[in-house]
């Protein structure tokens, strides 16, 4: 089974995602030319439930069917993803609210770093922002700048290094450690990070302003093991 299918949808899960899916299905194809036979039917399933969705009886099955075609227009558009090798810079965990603090290994479920808890769920938790990802290259060239940001203090899981950020997109698989996961959209900054930066200026990890400083969300393909040290390899979608 795959982890939109294993993943318990509660209701907020739900809809919260529904309520996003125009935008999910602008940024999983944003980047691809010719639809393939397999990408078309599956851009107009989820057409039409954007279209049916709030009427629909059991919206978390419907959730998941929407990462189903999702994944299926990624694994139809391999030249999304560019093949590099990077490595895990840090691992951050904690029990609430940022920055979240170092921590040498983890056990990744399928909803995320075990032991690592968001305040509030209204904008986080969903299966498919298990884990938050960001570059340490971009942390690198934010402080040379003199920004007072370091790694974990945006609230990303998993600090990565020697990763071309701007090559990444939606529907890009990595594999880290034990772990496999697929990024599936940016992580929209909020004020809680805004200390991070000269100014306050969150606009910088903006995707639609500053696409190659953005954090990435990414669902848990395959769980197992991280350490930092580990080797990151990113792929096209499988």
């Amino acid at each position: 089974m795959n982890w939109y299918e294993i993943c318990e949808w509660n209701a907020q899960d739900a809809t919260r995602t529904l309520e996003h899916i125009d935008g999910l299905l602008a940024l999983w194809t944003a980047d691809i030319g010719d639809h393939s036979r397999e990408s078309a039917a599956a851009c107009d399933r989820i057409e039409n439930i954007s279209q049916s969705w709030r009427k629909h009886h059991d919206q978390p099955a419907l959730a998941a069917e929407l990462w189903r075609h999702l994944t299926v227009i990624a694994a139809a558009s391999p030249e999304i993803a560019t093949n590099q090798f990077g490595t895990v810079a840090q691992i951050n965990s904690s029990t609430g609210g940022v920055p979240k603090s170092a921590i040498d290994t983890a056990t990744v479920g399928w909803r995320g770093i075990e032991g690592d808890v968001q305040k509030t769920r209204l904008h986080h938790g969903r299966p498919w922002q298990a884990l938050s990802l960001w570059s340490a290259d971009v942390i690198d060239q934010f402080v040379s700048d003199g920004h007072p940001v370091s790694a974990g203090g945006v609230g990303e899981n998993l600090t990565l290094r020697s990763i071309e950020w701007s090559a990444l997109r939606a529907g890009t698989v990595l594999d880290i450690g034990e772990v496999r996961c697929q990024l599936t959209a940016p992580a929209v900054p909020c004020s809680k990070i805004a200390a991070n930066f000269t100014g306050r200026e969150t606009a910088l990890v903006d995707h639609d302003i500053n696409p190659e400083n953005s954090r990435w969300y990414a669902a848990v393909v395959r769980p197992g093991l991280v350490a930092r040290g580990d080797v990151v390899t990113v792929s096209p979608s499988s």
